[in-house]
């Protein structure tokens, strides 16, 4: 009698502690990708025509959990780009992930579509042309090292974006103003030309060199090295349609900027990918 009353106790202590264990694993996994995780300023509608599959981590190996074969539309949080593709987050999910809770994962199947409906299948294309990042005081393009990396940042942020936004065109033949020094200051002549009010600046580059190269949108921004080793960092974007430019502003320690290889640092890469994503999201 008393080693069932042991082995009972003991199975009552294993039992005990089996969800500890299991929602320590749980943080671990979600603490290795929450860096990495893109949430949207708000829930997003997604339209999955072939369906969906939910997992239990955000890989196809893992666990299913639930299987849909037919056109849903389903809310999303935010999303996990992975080797394998884009995983998604309901706002369920991650409602639980901040309370601790292991999230589960959406992988779309076939193509997914932002917006409710595929409504975004019928829009029409938008030409968007990317421009090298200016030099502010100099006035000029940014020396080539940095741009570099800026460039391939910006680029990466559009092709992701081009997921969700498959009306959307980057530097396509016939749409594009081709990013030399050239078009660079050209464009810089007219956005710095101090005679020109802003809405007279938008005007002339919309007329100047938008509209001749049929280009809905320009994609650039300007760089700026303060004493201190402070770097003011503001990508933009400019709208021939609606004849405005929308913006955002950062602010970098050089060291924090600028990493191994002239690549991006972490941090920076993914305020600039962050930042190039909400800019899109004003088309």
């Amino acid at each position: 009698m008393k080693t069932i009353s042991l082995k009972n106790n003991l199975l009552l202590v294993f039992a005990f502690f089996i969800p500890i264990f299991n929602a320590a694993l749980a943080e671990k996994g979600w603490s290795e990708w929450r860096d990495s995780f893109y949430k949207y300023s708000s829930t997003q509608k997604m339209t999955a025509p072939d369906g969906f599959v939910v997992k239990s981590a955000p890989y196809l190996q893992a666990k299913t959990l639930k299987e849909i074969n037919t056109f849903t539309v389903i809310d999303v949080a935010g999303y996990l780009e992975t080797n394998k593709g884009r995983f998604y987050m309901s706002g369920w999910s991650w409602k639980r992930a901040l309370k601790g809770h292991s999230p589960n994962w959406i992988w779309i199947k076939g193509t997914a579509i932002k917006g409710d409906q595929g409504n975004l299948q019928t829009k029409n294309k938008i030409f968007m042309t990317h421009l090298s990042f200016i030099d502010t005081s100099a006035g000029m393009p940014l020396e080539s090292n940095i741009s570099n990396a800026i460039n391939k940042a910006v680029k990466a942020c559009v092709q992701l974006a081009q997921q969700d936004m498959p009306h959307l065109k980057l530097n396509e033949s016939g749409h594009q103003i081709d990013n030399s020094d050239e078009n660079v200051n050209n464009f810089i002549n007219l956005f710095y030309d101090f005679k020109l009010t802003k809405s007279q600046k938008i005007e002339a580059i919309i007329q100047k060199m938008m509209t001749p190269n049929r280009v809905d949108v320009i994609l650039t921004g300007q760089y700026l090295e303060k004493t201190g080793g402070i770097i003011h960092v503001r990508p933009f974007m400019l709208s021939k349609s609606r004849h405005r430019i929308v913006t955002r502003s950062f602010v970098f320690q050089d060291k924090e900027f600028i990493c191994s290889n002239n690549m991006l640092c972490k941090g920076a890469h993914k305020k600039i990918r962050n930042a190039v994503q909400e800019l899109l999201g004003n088309l």
